[in-house]
């Protein structure tokens, strides 16, 4: 079980008004643009520039704005830069935030490094990407950047084809009409690609739905979004040089790697007089292979969400104030499973074992406040500043064993010290004691050892570099 409280604050800053730069910008609620006002960087793709960019992923896209950079990888995968170096691994989940129509693509802790093949970027209409730290407006995955695509409501139906080399082929759709009063519009693609190395092909399904209106006296705006990819997973080619052998280059020296992902996401904004309220709901499940992993283990998430997005504009000569809250709950699951042994070095042999790694649900809630100001003190001067309160709360419930297995032994933490046990398997007993501090000592003062026990440091001396001396393993000696 876990709590976090975060106070997190964008800024706090005087300015003076300039000429303004006139600049075509997304207008509603959703908007990144619109929420930011002039207190952040936005660049924007507008309707027209995705369809004439034609992407088949959002690298292309995206990369033409000016401070980002969407670094491509195998198949429909990516890593993100906005104003930074390229993040990887679970740093960059926390870095950036995803978005659609204004709301996460998934709940906080549940990010996906490759978050943006979840959203129909293809045919958005439009996208947008603050650049630099937004986490007081849109909450603590925005540490550097966040990236928002609207969903596009067409307005006339259309249909394209298109093919390319290595197998490339993909198909789209645009359908617009009205019904009810309400405008109507469906947007879908699917993709097909053998890939230019060897079996890297990928199937990639996506569509959206949105039907805008007015319902009494709101303005109602409802989308449903969903996306399919199974894909087969290029792993990395090594070698010095190795982009300059024709040969190589195009093999995949991982051909069991494959990634399987779904994502649905269902939202309604209802906005009248300075007032949007937005109940959402989410799904996502994703499987694949970690090929860049000692052991190749295969993981399998998911997570299921339901939220509401609220905010409040109020507007005078002098002030403009924006206050939000957010509230939400969650459950998720992640089970990760290697099927052989690992090969390496002897301690990736034992720290990498076959076998079940992790088996855990997660369910949790979380709430927010923000509110963004700008105050004009006259002169040409403002005041900025905004500032947002957000709660956090997890309750795991582990359905593996505490701990882990290293080699024959599954180590069981002692939570009321911070230790580590561990319990062997029939023959000779092994107990290991370890701490978290290094320290002079040669034990623990006060832990007993096994009568007639051999200790010996869990690591060897190594000339010339300093090592923890607080970890002793002691066998039992047969006598």
């Amino acid at each position: 079980m876990r709590n976090f409280i975060s106070f997190l604050v964008l800024f706090a800053s005087f300015s003076a008004m300039a000429e303004p730069i006139l600049e075509e910008v997304v207008v509603q609620g959703s908007s990144l643009k619109a929420r930011s006002g002039d207190s952040a960087s936005v660049a924007v793709l507008d309707a027209q520039e995705i369809d004439n960019i034609q992407a088949s992923h959002v690298s292309e896209a995206l990369s033409r704005l000016p401070g980002v950079w969407i670094s491509r990888g195998s198949g429909h995968e990516h890593l993100t830069a906005i104003r930074s170096a390229v993040l990887t691994g679970a740093g960059a989940c926390g870095e950036f935030l995803f978005l659609e129509d204004g709301v996460p693509v998934r709940p906080t802790g549940f990010c996906n490094v490759n978050g943006l093949f979840e959203v129909n970027s293809e045919q958005a209409g439009a996208m947008e990407v603050w650049r630099g730290p937004a986490s007081s407006v849109l909450g603590g995955n925005a540490l550097r950047g966040a990236v928002n695509v609207i969903t596009r409501l067409p307005e006339n139906s259309r249909i394209a084809i298109e093919g390319g080399p290595y197998g490339f082929g993909q198909g789209r759709l645009e359908l617009g009409g009205e019904a009810g009063g309400f405008d109507l519009g469906l947007a879908g693609h699917t993709t097909t690609s053998d890939g230019w190395r060897d079996d890297t092909g990928y199937e990639q399904h996506k569509a959206s739905f949105v039907a805008a209106g007015a319902l009494g006296t709101w303005d109602v705006r409802a989308t449903l979004s969903g996306s399919v990819l199974h894909q087969e997973t290029g792993g990395y080619v090594l070698g010095t040089d190795a982009y300059k052998d024709d040969d190589l280059r195009d093999t995949n020296p991982n051909p069991e790697a494959y990634r399987d992902a779904w994502s649905v996401r269902a939202a309604i904004a209802f906005s009248r007089d300075g007032w949007r309220i937005t109940p959402y709901a989410r799904r996502s499940d994703m499987r694949f292979i970690q090929h860049f992993l000692p052991g190749q283990p295969v993981e399998s998430n998911g997570q299921t969400s339901l939220g509401l997005l609220l905010t409040r504009e109020m507007r005078t000569d002098r002030i403009d104030l924006t206050v939000g809250g957010q509230v939400e709950t969650f459950s998720g699951e992640l089970e990760e499973y290697q099927a052989g042994p690992t090969n390496g070095s002897a301690f990736l042999v034992a720290t990498r074992p076959s076998g079940l790694h992790y088996d855990y649900e997660v369910q949790g809630y979380s709430a927010a406040f923000n509110y963004d100001l700008a105050f004009a003190l006259g002169g040409g001067w403002r005041f900025l500043n905004s500032l947002r309160l957000e709660h956090l709360y997890y309750d795991y419930d582990n359905r593996h064993i505490d701990g882990n297995r290293i080699g024959n032994h599954w180590w069981r933490q002692d939570r009321s010290r911070g230790d580590l046990e561990a319990a062997s398997t029939p023959g000779p007993q092994t107990v290991t004691t370890t701490s978290p501090k290094f320290r002079d000592g040669s034990v623990f003062p006060g832990r007993q050892h096994p009568a007639g026990a051999r200790c010996t440091p869990c690591w060897p001396p190594v000339s010339g570099r300093r090592r923890p001396r607080s970890c002793i393993v002691c066998r039992a000696v047969k006598r």
